[in-house]
This record gives C-alpha cells, sequence and structure tokens, in this order.
C-alpha cells in the first residue's frame, strides 16, 4: 500500500496545507505519495491537467485520482509545492485598490504582507523624488500616488487613511514620513480615521527634533 507519510520531514506548515483539500495523490517512484489539490494542479500545470482529465487515472480510496510520477523525486516536489500553493501575483496599481478593499472588508491576513511591501515602496519612492519645499511639494495632497498617476483620484492621504485600516504599518509610517517632509496640510474636512495617532507622532517627533 502507498503511504503518504514519506520519509523525510514535511514542513508542519506544508503538511497541513496539503491536506486541506487532497482531491489527487502524486504518486513517487519509492512509494510513498503526496496528497494535493487536484484544482490547483489543473491550474498550474497544462501538463497535469491533461493528465487529470484522463480516464485511465488509477483512484485511492475515498477516491482521489493518483497521478503517477515516474522519475520523480518526492524531495523536488516537496520544494514545489510550496510555490504552488503560495504563489502571490506582484500587486499593481491595476490591483491594489480592490485587493485593499477586500483585505479591510474581510480582514485577509494573507494579502497585508503583499499590500504592504508595495504601498510602502511606493510612498518611500515618492518621497525620495520630491525634494522638500519644492513647487510640486503642495500639490501631493491631491495628487496620486504611483507611476504616470495611474491610481487615479486616490490621493496621499486617502492612501494613508487606508493603510491604517488595512493594519499595514510599514505603509503608515511611509506615508506619515512623507507627508510631514513634505509639510503638507490636512485637506478641509478630511477625516484621518486610524491614521491620525500615528501621524501625530510623527508631526510631534519632528517638532521636538525642530527645537
Amino acid at each position: 500500500m502507498m503511504s503518504s507519510s514519506a520519509p523525510g520531514l514535511v514542513d508542519p506548515a506544508l503538511s497541513k496545507m496539503l491536506e486541506l483539500c487532497p482531491s489527487a495523490l502524486l504518486s513517487c517512484d519509492d512509494g510513498t505519495s503526496l496528497p494535493v489539490s487536484r484544482e490547483l494542479l489543473m491550474i498550474a500545470s497544462p501538463m497535469l491537467r491533461d493528465m487529470l482529465a484522463s480516464a485511465h487515472l488509477d483512484a485511492a480510496p475515498g477516491g482521489a485520482s493518483i497521478i503517477p510520477l515516474p522519475g520523480d523525486k518526492r524531495k523536488d516536489w516537496l520544494l514545489s509545492l510550496p510555490f504552488l500553493y503560495h504563489h502571490a501575483p506582484d500587486v499593481t496599481w491595476d490591483s491594489v485598490e480592490a485587493l485593499t478593499e477586500l483585505c479591510i472588508k474581510y480582514d485577509l491576513q494573507g494579502l497585508r504582507p503583499f499590500l504592504d511591501r508595495f504601498l510602502w515602496a511606493s510612498a518611500a519612492t515618492l518621497s525620495g523624488q520630491v525634494p522638500p519645499g519644492s513647487p510640486t511639494t503642495r500639490k501631493l495632497s491631491v495628487a496620486a500616488v504611483g507611476e504616470a498617476s495611474a491610481v487615479g483620484q486616490w490621493s496621499v492621504w486617502r492612501w494613508l487613511v487606508l493603510a491604517a485600516r488595512c493594519k499595514l504599518s510599514a505603509s503608515v509610517e511611509a506615508f506619515c514620513h512623507l507627508i510631514v517632509r513634505c509639510g503638507l496640510a490636512v485637506p478641509k474636512d478630511f477625516d484621518l480615521g486610524l491614521a491620525g495617532q500615528p501621524l501625530a507622532v510623527k508631526l510631534a517627533h519632528k517638532l521636538s527634533t525642530s527645537y
């Protein structure tokens, strides 16, 4: 009988993840198998999709399709599977708005690191490009952040508030730094919400170091 508890240690997080949707089994040459998601494999590989669409695959007890992998090593699949299960496309200005809103609405913790890195880098880049006191500094309060104003109406201030609501600590810090460095005034009737406290801390720090 084929064993799914193969030789060698498996990362506990990966092991738990593989067991979530064991609708297929990767059958290795050493007589071991790895439970995987049939649907994920079909998305990840056209070749595996064709194999899974075949009517000639054996089925394990419970109905999971057995995918023979002649010549493949189990350790290689254990290295590859985390990339398939954790695959995360780059955040872009085309996707960041929707992702941020969903992250806030559903508290999608897995999205936060990717959003935080993207927005932090954008704020840090813009901060480095705009010298303090330059003629364009004041325009930043209503200007979009991003290459070629790709985010349209999304202002520095709105990104600060959304980053705070989304619990993106590095991004909040970067936007606060940008705002304080450029001396931007809070727009009239603008609700800072959760961003008010970190911005106040940043302003207080600047004042304390100015004297």
